[in-house]
């Protein structure tokens, strides 16, 4: 005869159960890589700031691995709602040489047919400046699915997004800024930018999510170049590398990297060079756990697309009389049939991702409003810069008045060592001392002229009558 449990015992049998499937859930969960954003700990790249980590595994060109690094081709769609956009990531193929979007994945095929059009040449063989006989001419200009495409913008917004992706980078990384990795025995995950966005969720709790930039493949190609040529290092892991970012820099270059060895010829910063090491990573290290970057940074589900971005499906079945909707539709069930695991929890998935992306309009404005508040600071900070150099440069500041001192702050685009370089509206005029140079240099002294005068040199104080 079996024992008759009491209320009490079957109460905690079912507590014990419910915690076992409330973990199982939250194990599926994980394995989903959804919501990584809560539980990836970043490395950020900062503006004109030197950092030094280590990275792990092979690279990318060669990954064995989902912990090695990864090439992952992204862009931002406008979603239905016009408020926010999609991160999309679209699965990658090699073409000639050259990794392009699967031409066979329905986001590609929506968009290769909204863009299809045929090579049209110039009359009387003309040849254009670009040395191009003919250009690309688009069927479907005047239909809005074209418009939408090449209008990736939210109302009233500048300039449109690229709806074709571009290529970027994931990596995991030891941290030499902080103790992190060391004492969770973990990895970090590289980023071009961390933005951090602070809400009350519905407990009223605070809650932090980030809004993330992967890193471009510039930068990653940077980094295996110049582990390439330092002297007896074979692999990404040999020694850390030092990653400067300057995103305003002019040109296609906007990230350079260097090694403990640069210092001080090309390494300018000493707190980075006491960082960096080039020693073997150690037995620890080695153990550390890595981030699946797979799981976290896959191809965008079908289901993604639907919730997100239908309409843009809707519209160009509308127009060019295409049944894309439908295939999607078909896609998102064989998705779900195929992925049976995630069913009991792709409920919550869907309110917690419907939550988080009516926050991304905030979250991306409160990212813009600091991008315009750190440019007013940076302002400040070059017209403080500038007028130290004037100070610093000119023999005669202190002879000029208070007015002429504000005219050739404002007028100077910047110094390239003692010499000013004024900027392109400002005529400026040699000084009437003929012998009067530049401190230390063969450059005759020069000042603004218009459109607002200076009558004093700075250099030798000489005035005007």
């Amino acid at each position: 005869m079996s024992e008759v449990k009491s209320p009490l015992e079957l109460a905690l049998e079912k507590q014990a159960q419910q915690k076992k499937e409330e973990e199982e859930a939250k194990e599926r969960k994980r394995n989903t890589g959804s919501f990584d954003w809560e539980d990836v700990e970043y490395f950020a790249l900062e503006d004109k700031k030197y950092k030094v980590c280590r990275v792990l595994g092979l690279p990318a060109e060669l990954r064995e691995k989902p912990t090695d690094p990864k090439f992952v081709l992204q862009s931002e769609i406008l979603r239905d709602n016009k408020k926010s956009y999609l991160k999309v990531n679209w699965p990658i193929v090699e073409r000639d040489g050259k990794m392009v979007p699967d031409p066979d994945w329905i986001l590609t095929r929506l968009m290769n047919k909204v863009k299809e059009g045929k090579w049209q040449k110039y009359e009387d063989n003309k040849i254009d400046e670009k040395g191009k006989s003919g250009k690309w001419v688009n069927f479907h200009t005047e239909t809005s699915i074209f418009k939408r495409i090449e209008g990736n913008s939210k109302p009233n917004e500048k300039y449109p997004r690229n709806f074709y992706p571009s290529m970027k980078a994931v990596a995991n990384v030891i941290d030499r800024h902080d103790d992190w990795c060391k004492e969770n025995k973990h990895s970090k995950s590289i980023m071009a930018g961390v933005n951090p966005y602070t809400f009350t969720n519905d407990k009223d709790e605070d809650q932090t999510i980030y809004y993330t930039k992967l890193l471009p493949k510039q930068c990653y190609s940077e980094i295996v170049s110049h582990l390439n040529n330092c002297i007896g290092v074979k692999s990404l892991s040999d020694i850390d590398i030092v990653i400067y970012k300057d995103s305003k820099a002019d040109g296609f270059q906007k990230y350079w990297c260097f090694d403990k060895t640069d210092y001080p010829k090309y390494l300018k910063d000493e707190t980075a060079h006491k960082l960096a090491n080039e020693e073997p990573l150690t037995k620890e290290e080695l153990e550390y756990e890595l981030y699946d970057l797979d799981k976290f940074y896959g191809v965008t589900s079908y289901a993604s697309l639907k919730r997100n971005i239908v309409a843009i499906f809707k519209l160009c079945d509308a127009e060019l009389n295409t049944s894309f909707e439908k295939e999607l539709d078909a896609l998102c069930k064989e998705e779900a049939a195929n992925r049976p695991q995630q069913e009991s929890i792709r409920e919550d998935e869907d309110k917690d991702e419907e939550r988080y992306s009516s926050l991304d309009e905030e979250i991306e404005e409160s990212i813009d409003n600091s991008e315009r508040e750190k440019t007013v600071s940076e302002a400040k900070s070059e017209e403080k810069s500038i007028k130290e150099l004037c100070n610093l440069n000119f023999p005669s500041w202190d002879k000029l008045s208070k007015n002429e001192q504000e005219i050739m702050i404002e007028s100077i685009d910047h110094f390239e060592g003692v010499i000013p370089k004024y900027k392109s509206e400002i005529e400026d005029a040699l000084c009437a001392v003929k012998t009067c140079f530049f401190p230390d240099t063969e450059e005759p002294t020069s000042y603004p002229e218009s459109p607002r005068e200076v009558k004093t040199c700075p250099v030798c104080g000489d005035k005007i009558d």
